[in-house]
């Protein structure tokens, strides 16, 4: 799964590498430990406009749900089973996004232990999840939320966790926003698919992490520094929760 992930630029910052449109994920500050029901920013491309920078709450509500607290437990969605659940194959053919992150935290359970690792991209770069999203109306809000894809693990993970971020490069960032029908050009769903698979293990680096991580209200500088410590991996991870 993909449960917390870090942002360390303002939203006007992230604009600019990206070369989005400003929306209103312009008022973003950077956080260092975003977690399910938090606003982040989410690039989106809409027909005939360009890419824009918005705000959404993390965790989708499909559009039909009667609850809103739904969103807390979709905060992922499977890649392989995204285009046929009820929750989510709405929001994946018409409301694709990329989600923008500096690192994502994952947690390995070592005896009664559950240690936080960084994985960030092994060019200091950005990540771009690919993400799908919803406008969901209740009795007296209307919200827009996010889900972020996940796939099965590459061999830099694996040891981690069995899931991991679905991560685009730009070529796979441009046709994901592409909302064209596919006979005017647009991806087609097998080339959708085609996207949503591990990347490769030589593009990230992994590294411990302060064990403040753990709780979502720390926001010290510093949290997605590697620490010094020295871990057997010789016991197998167990499962997460």
């Amino acid at each position: 799964m993909c449960g917390r992930y870090a942002l360390d630029v303002t939203g006007s910052e992230l604009a600019q590498v990206f070369g989005s449109m400003l929306g209103t994920g312009v008022d973003f500050q950077p956080r260092l430990n975003i977690a399910p029901t938090m606003e982040a920013p989410v690039l989106r491309g809409f027909k005939g406009a360009s890419m824009r920078l918005d705000l959404l709450r993390w965790g989708l509500i499909p559009s039909w749900s009667t609850d809103a607290g739904v969103g807390g437990r979709l905060i992922n969605a499977r890649s392989e089973t995204v285009f046929e659940k009820p929750a989510f194959k709405a929001a994946v053919r018409d409301r694709r996004c990329l989600v923008p992150a500096r690192l994502f935290y994952e947690w390995k359970r070592l005896g009664r232990s559950r240690v936080p690792f960084g994985i960030r991209p092994s060019d200091d770069s950005f990540f771009a999840f690919a993400g799908i999203w919803e406008r969901w109306k209740g009795k007296d809000q209307s919200l827009e939320t996010v889900a972020i894809l996940t796939t099965s693990p590459n061999t830099i993970m694996a040891p981690i966790h069995d899931r991991m971020p679905v991560i685009l490069d730009h070529h796979a960032r441009r046709r994901w926003l592409d909302h064209r029908k596919t006979a005017d050009g647009g991806p087609s769903e097998i080339e959708l698919r085609s996207f949503l698979t591990p990347v490769a293990s030589d593009l990230l680096q992994v590294h411990r992490v302060s064990p403040q991580v753990n709780d979502a209200r720390h926001e010290e500088p510093g949290l997605m520094d590697p620490i010094d410590a020295t871990i057997d991996d010789s016991e197998p991870p167990g499962l997460f929760g």
